[in-house]
This record gives structure tokens, sequence and C-alpha cells, in this order.
């Protein structure tokens, strides 16, 4: 999952929730998974539970976090073709190219301005992120969707449930300011998508967008529509139709101890009460709301490991050397030195040369070429290990540290990086000359994360024991 914006971008939420519910029984053990990797948090708006734990949980996997509020940086320009001789001091296409240069992952949360319909819904800020930035996306909040706290509430369902299909009822509530209806409209989609009995309770007027409540049973009456719920979601809305407004409603929406009787009661906080809620349901063993914003913690974990999965690393440059260039000294200096410039993470494979057949000449040990390939016995085995894998692997990496390139000498044995399998015998028996079927990237990215070059010789193991000429 490159980005998280929506419920959907979750392929399957289900199998989603169930790996979040586990991931909370040992939230470090994806620890090393963010090594060296940086989440950037963007704040247009105020928030406490978003900001705690999404960065909590980029922690979590190891992850460097970054955490900027935009009210205290330049004024950002989103229309293609303004001339910027007003307020507005940078454009978003740069704005958002210098911040994936810084990370990883950037996550965004801007609200709506409930004023313009039509711009709010083109959700602008986040589209232009999405568009101009080279990184992943999480949204934390946009205009129309709150997906994290979405995910959030369905863990705390499926933890908390105990029928199968349990009755889940989302009610309007009142309150004295215009609030988005972000997370209304997550949290009806979240409820679509899973196994529940669903229903939504608002006073006329307040009806949500009709896209997303196509299907939904709507009840004007709250008392008729949470009678025998087992989960009672209460949330204000400021109205759809009449955008941004807060109608008149006589009837009393605040929800009551009475009313609620032994459902259990959500919100996502901040709540005021005795307004939206009164305080002998909060302060009841029915509330989970404290459970819900734990669970905040474990919603962007599993989302932002997805998406650490998806980072791309730095273009990786892989360079194999032959003969020619081992046997020259000068030539091979001369290679080292560029290789040594390349920037990003690199990987240098190479053989022996003519180093492997002096040294058995020396030691009267016969040589065997076929094709060009080297016949690979017993004692020449030996022979290419110590030179492939010993004294040309370890002068590759002393001449690199010399051109300040930071580098470590491996065989295909060393961290069990590269597993080989003895070729096997066709017309021609090469001996112990193996065949590449597995490589482990775990150790190689976090040396080339870190900014370390991997010098490779030719030399591989089979896994049983028995070192193979690759």
């Amino acid at each position: 999952m490159k980005n998280y914006i929506t419920i959907y971008d979750i392929k399957n939420i289900e199998q989603t929730i169930k790996e979040a519910i586990q991931l909370k029984k040992n939230p470090y053990q994806f620890k090393k998974l963010g090594n060296h990797k940086t989440l950037v948090m963007l704040f247009f708006n105020a928030s406490l539970r978003t900001r705690l734990s999404t960065e909590k949980a980029a922690r979590n996997l190891g992850m460097e976090v970054m955490v900027l509020t935009i009210n205290d940086t330049w004024n950002l320009e989103y229309e293609d073709g303004t001339v910027m001789n007003l307020n507005t001091a940078e454009h978003i296409k740069e704005a958002a190219c210098v911040i994936s240069q810084y990370a990883d992952i950037i996550a965004v949360r801007a609200f709506p301005s409930l004023t313009d319909k039509v711009k709010d819904e083109s959700e602008y800020v986040l589209n232009s992120f999405l568009k101009y930035a080279t990184v992943p996306i999480v949204n934390m909040e946009s205009a129309t969707a709150h997906p994290l706290q979405a995910l959030s509430d369905a863990i705390t369902i499926e933890e908390l449930k105990v029928t199968s299909r349990p009755k889940v009822v989302l009610s309007w509530a009142p309150h004295p300011k215009a609030l988005p209806q972000a997370v209304a409209n997550s949290f009806v989609s979240m409820m679509k998508d899973l196994d529940v009995d669903f229903s939504i309770s608002h006073p006329e007027g307040y009806e949500l967008n009709t896209e997303l409540t196509k299907g939904v049973a709507i009840n004007y009456h709250q008392e008729e529509a949470i009678k025998e719920a087992d989960f009672v979601y209460v949330k204000n809305w400021s109205s759809y139709n009449t955008y941004g407004k807060v109608l008149d409603v006589t009837a009393n929406w605040m929800l009551t101890k009475e009313k609620l009787g032994t459902a259990k009661f959500m919100h996502c906080l901040p709540v005021r009460r005795n307004v939206v809620v009164e305080d002998a349901v909060l302060d009841c063993e029915n509330s989970v709301v404290i459970e819900q914003a734990n669970n905040r913690t474990f919603a962007a974990q599993i989302v932002l490991k997805k998406n650490i999965k998806c980072v791309k690393m730095k273009t990786l440059k892989v360079v194999k050397i032959g003969g020619n260039i081992i046997d020259n000294d000068v030539e091979l200096i001369s290679f080292l030195k560029d290789f040594a410039s390349l920037k990003g993470p690199k990987i240098l494979v190479h053989g022996g040369g003519k180093s492997a057949t002096k040294l058995a000449n020396k030691m009267n040990i016969p040589v065997q070429m076929i094709d060009g390939r080297r016949v690979t016995d017993a004692e020449t085995l030996e022979i290419v290990t110590m030179v492939y894998a010993g004294k040309i692997n370890k002068n590759i990496v002393a001449i690199l540290q010399s051109f300040n390139c930071n580098s470590i000498g491996f065989s295909g044995a060393d961290g069990n990086t590269i597993i080989a399998k003895k070729r096997p015998k066709l017309t021609i028996d090469y001996g112990f000359v193996g065949d590449v079927v597995k490589v482990n990237i775990s150790i190689v990215k976090i040396l080339l994360n870190n900014g370390i070059a991997n010098i490779f010789s030719a030399i591989s193991h089979d896994k049983k024991g028995q070192l193979l000429n690759i």
C-alpha cells in the first residue's frame, strides 16, 4: 500500500484489522523495519491524539519523526499559473518536492473550510501532496475523510464485540461549532465494508453525502435507532446540504445514560461533556473512548508498516568486474576510484582473475578450464576461497576506504546473504560450482541504508556446510 488516503486503499480490511490486533500484542516486533527512515508529519490544523499516536506508531517501527506546524512556515500556493504577488510565498510544487527529500513518508492533516463545498471536496491540499511529493502520503484527516480514525474504530469494535454481527449506530449529537463530516464519512465507509448491522441517526437536515450513505438505513429518531444497539458512535457534523451550517434542532440529541442502555459508547475525542454526551455516559464502564484512542497507535502503525514496504530505496547500482581489471593494478585503482564516486547505494561483485590460477600453479594444483569456466574440485575450492573471499576481496575494500568509500567485504556465506546449489552433472562436471537460488537482502539493505558499499566475492554456500564457487 503506497498511500493511505481513504479506507479503500486497504486491499483487505478484515485482514488488516487482524494484523493490527496482533501488532498490538507485540508493538516492537518490527522495530528494525523503519530503521533509517523518516516520517514527516505536516499539521495544517490542531491535533492531540493523531499527532501523538502517529508519532508513537512510527517510533514503534524504528522510524525517525519530524513534525511541522504549517502555520509556522511560508504560506503555500496551490493554484497553477498564479502570480504570487500577494500573501503566498511558496508553491506546493517546490514545497512537496523539498519535503520529500527529507522524508520517506509524509503524513498530512488539513481540515476543510466548510464554506466552499466544491473546493473542500476537491481535497486540494492532500491531492497536491499526492501529485507533487515523491514519497508515500498518509491522510491524518482531510476535508472529507479520517481513515486512521475509522481503522481505529473498526479495531475497537472487533476487539469488543460479543456477537458475530453487532448492531452499530452512528448518532449525530449537538455542538456549538460547525464541525467537518470527515470522521462520520470514514466511519460510514468502514462500517459498510464490515459485517455489521449498521444504521445512522440524525435530525432532518443533517444528511451526509448520499453517495456515501447509499444503502444505509437512516432513522430520524435517536432513541428508536439506538435501541438494543451493541455500539453507539456519537459524533457531531455540520450540515452537508446547507454546507457547513449549524441548523436549529429542537429535539434533545445529547446522548444520556438512559438512551445508551447496555451499548458500548464510542467517540473519536475530543468531546464536549454535557453538550455531546452527559458525564454519566463518559464515566461509565460502557464508555470505550479510551480504548479507541489507544487503538489509534496500532491503526497508524499497521498503515505505516504497509507504507514502509513501498518506500523505494534510492537507485541501487550493481557493478561486476572481471579478471582484466583485477589483474591490472593501475586499472583496478582507477576503476575503484570511479566506483567510490558513485552516489547512492552500491554493490560490487568480483571474481579472481588470474590470481587463483597463479596460486594453484605455485602449489602444484592442476587448473582445468572448460569453455572459459573453472572446474572447481576440492583443492581448487580452497584456492579460490582464499583468493576471492580473502586476498582480492580485502584488497578491494582497503582501496575503497582510501577513497573515503566505506565498504564491507562478503562472501555469499557471510550473513547467509546468498544461497546457492551445486550445479548438477550434465555433460560436464564442474565440481563445487554453484548456481544462486536465493538472496537474503535484509543485512544488505541495512548496510546500504547506512551508506556502506557491499563488496561480494564469487564464493557462496548451500546452507548445508558446503562452500561453492559461483
